[in-house]
């Protein structure tokens, strides 16, 4: 099995990007899999009286993603992480809606930096559709 790349060969702007398509099948193997048996993921009728209007995506889906990127992309095979911070911004739709964007990361030779803010979304990402 190839390694991935050591902390020290890390810069600063280097990145990797994973994109999954949230599909309804593989959403319930998930909740069924954690346990999560939260309506907000698959009861598109008790959605509808929400603001989503259709189910979402469990957040700790999307949070695996970054686990994927880790060990397969950056810094790659042999890597492990001991901590993550999240915040969601937006639901992702279990429709079959792609994730917005891949997960960043930055590092220095002392260590990961803290991460860079996103931009402002444009007024053509806050339409709903």
């Amino acid at each position: 099995m190839t390694m991935g790349r050591p902390i020290t060969q890390l810069a600063v702007g280097d990145s990797a990007e994973l994109s999954r398509q949230a599909k309804a099948k593989e959403i319930a193997e998930f909740v069924t899999l954690v346990g999560d048996s939260n309506p907000v993921h698959s009861d598109a009728m008790f959605m509808g009286q929400t603001p989503f209007q259709e189910p979402i995506v469990p957040g700790m889906w999307t949070a695996a993603l970054i686990s994927a990127v880790i060990g397969n992309r950056l810094p790659g095979p042999g890597s492990i992480y001991a901590a993550q911070e999240l915040k969601f911004l937006r639901p992702v739709k279990v429709r079959g809606g792609r994730l917005p964007r891949g997960w960043r990361s930055s590092a220095s030779a002392e260590g990961p930096t803290p991460p860079r803010k996103a931009p402002a979304p444009s007024a053509h990402s806050r339409r709903s559709s």
